[in-house]
């Protein structure tokens, strides 16, 4: 599981970008990454609360487990396709 969290910190500028184009890239990425932060202190309040009234953490993961289908079915629904990002040529090469 830890290993995802470094695919999303590589990913999550580039696909913020796609998304929303590159002219706000900042702000957007921003925004992005408070609501990681949120969920993160979020997801550990609640999965404390679940040992302590439950005994284990089953409640957490089921609740992890919808907001993920909510959040999937919301990105479906909402989510603009990426936009084109315009190529640029490489500059000739020199030959000797």
């Amino acid at each position: 599981m830890w290993m995802a969290l470094g695919g999303w910190l590589a990913i999550a500028p580039t696909a913020t970008a796609s998304f929303f184009g590159p002219r706000d890239n900042a702000s957007n990425y921003g925004i992005v990454f408070l609501a990681y932060g949120i969920g993160a202190v979020i997801g550990n309040i609640v999965a404390g609360r679940s040992k302590d009234i439950f005994g284990n953490f089953d409640i957490a993961f089921w609740l992890t487990l919808v907001m993920a289908i909510t959040g999937m079915v919301i990105a479906l629904k909402m989510l603009r396709k990426p936009k084109e990002v315009p190529q640029v040529d490489s500059p000739p090469q020199r030959t000797k």
